[in-house]
């Protein structure tokens, strides 16, 4: 690399570990500011956090891999996405906030029963410890390998060091400054790379005429790799439970000042989300053409960054590269960490744990994750790692999204209806994913994303069926009280959540018509 990239590089980290360091300094008197920054977030922190914390080296490389092979249609996952936040917005965020709500399990002890709680939360921190923060490193390392000639085992090794060392001192407050700087080279990495890759081809209107014409389209039938069914089924799945119901990404919007700062953020972070596909899908679709025949799609992300991006220029892609990557692993173990703390020690080891204490122990379960972690990382091999992370997903998302939003809707559900939901969510996906290694022609695996949609029924069906069968849910311990809204008069004009919702709204409309 040159030296003016690897200038651009240690600005990167300079500026990274300053604010980490300006953050630390800051003493962490209580839990509540550890894990969620003294419920003093604004708004505009919520945005670049949930920006950040989205962003990740899976998401360069799959997307852009998925937009070399298939063209748009991999898009829908972030326009599917932005339906979702709206529905966090209407109906699952002012809970959260206005019950005070410390982990996203929190809500199911008191909507179901302790047991809901502790299954969710073991679920969440697996997913996490084995299954995400591995995936991530793993791919970035190996894309970093690509681009700098180091090896992908040192990479990921010290760059889940040092992302393990500001997220376990700093906690969340940490985690969200550091973001905000972040977003910012992810931002500025991201689109000019799309720009100069969509230049080099020779403009929009060349790049039409050198792909097919389905590589435009957002809507597919059953021959795609996404069909439109999915739209309506599977993915809705996912990003209900990706943004409903998932604590890596809404702990920074549980440390939000208010319920409507909280919403703010959430939807600019959906009109954030329009940004992605210019960033990382249009990269993939331009190297179709202007590097096909690639070995494997995923190369399609460091193929440009190695051949297209000049000097000085190719520090600032991989820049934003290692923040996306950093910022989603230092959500993810704080994440952990705080359920564990929350959800495991103190309701089921030593509920007398100081918040002195807890804080302690939240840093030494976050060292123990990011070395777990990292050996996993070495070991991790799969043939797409966007399939695994999806997959993983699936197992949580699946009764999840029947227990939150359900949960919501019918009163009469109860604890065995959940716990059976978990059985029924989990063991539909274990029972398709063992069908899919045996099948034979002319039998046909199942669509991961019908697979997933599949278990949610699954999951729903149980939950139903038993809470009938089961008495009536008694008088929680400590109840959900019921959120009720501020006349919006009483916001500034920009400040009034339906405005922003709208916003998306107009986005997603403009987004289908253009690509259908």
């Amino acid at each position: 690399m040159a030296a003016a990239d690897v200038i651009v590089i240690i600005l990167y980290f300079v500026l990274l570990f300053g604010i980490a360091i300006h953050v630390i300094r800051r003493k962490q008197k209580t839990s509540e500011e550890y894990f969620l920054a003294g419920r003093s977030i604004p708004w505009l922190l919520v945005m670049t956090s949930l920006f950040a914390t989205d962003m990740s080296s899976t998401a360069f490389i799959g997307a852009a891999g998925t937009g070399y092979a298939h063209g748009i249609v991999f898009a829908n996952f972030q326009w599917i996405a932005v339906v979702c936040i709206l529905v966090l917005v209407v109906w699952l965020l002012p809970i959260y906030l206005h019950n005070r709500i410390v982990t996203l399990p929190e809500y199911l002890d008191r909507r179901y029963g302790k047991s809901a709680r502790t299954v969710y939360s073991v679920i969440c921190i697996f997913i996490y410890a084995l299954v995400e923060i591995p995936a991530v490193l793993y791919v970035g390392s190996l894309l970093l390998g690509e681009v700098t000639n180091l090896h992908p085992i040192a990479i990921f090794v010290v760059l889940g060091l040092l992302t393990g060392a500001y997220t376990i001192a700093g906690g969340l407050r940490a985690v969200v400054y550091a973001d905000f700087m972040q977003a910012g080279f992810i931002l500025v990495g991201g689109l000019y790379l799309g720009f100069a890759s969509l230049h080099a081809v020779g403009g929009w209107a060349e790049l039409n005429a050198k792909l097919p014409h389905t590589y435009f389209s957002a809507i597919q039938g059953s021959e795609s790799a996404l069909p439109w069914p999915t739209l309506l089924t599977g993915l809705p799945v996912l990003g209900l439970w990706y943004w409903g119901t998932n604590q890596m990404i809404l702990q920074r919007v549980l440390g939000a000042r208010t319920v409507n700062e909280g919403r703010l953020g959430a939807l600019g972070g959906g009109i954030l989300k329009f940004t992605l596909p210019p960033m990382l899908v249009l990269p993939g679709m331009c190297a179709a053409v202007l590097y096909p025949g690639l070995e494997s799609p995923d190369l399609a992300y460091p193929t440009l960054i190695q051949h297209m991006v000049p000097v000085g220029f190719k520090g600032l892609v991989i820049a934003a590269f290692v923040a996306a990557m950093m910022s989603h692993v230092e959500g993810a173990l704080n994440s952990a960490s705080t359920l564990y703390v929350q959800d495991i020690h103190l309701r089921l080891i030593n509920s007398k744990l100081t918040d002195a204490h807890a804080i302690r122990l939240g840093k030494i379960v976050g060292f123990i994750l990011i070395a777990g972690a990292l050996l996993i990382a070495h070991q991790l091999h799969v043939a797409s790692v966007y399939v695994f992370l999806q997959q993983g997903y699936s197992y949580a998302a699946a009764p999840a999204v029947v227990l939150f939003l359900g949960g919501i809707f019918w009163k009469r559900a109860n604890l065995w209806g959940a716990l059976a939901a978990y059985v029924g969510g989990v063991g539909c996906m274990a029972g398709i994913e063992v069908y899919n290694q045996l099948c034979k022609p002319p039998w046909v695996p199942v669509n991961p994303f019908y697979q997933v949609a599949w278990a949610a029924l699954a999951a729903l069906v149980a939950w139903w069926v038993f809470s009938l069968l089961t008495p009536r849910p008694g008088i929680a311990e400590e109840p959900l009280v019921e959120f009720r809204e501020e006349p919006l008069s009483t916001y500034p004009l920009l400040k009034r959540w339906p405005i922003w919702a709208f916003v998306c709204i107009v986005l997603l409309v403009v987004t289908y018509s253009v690509f259908r």
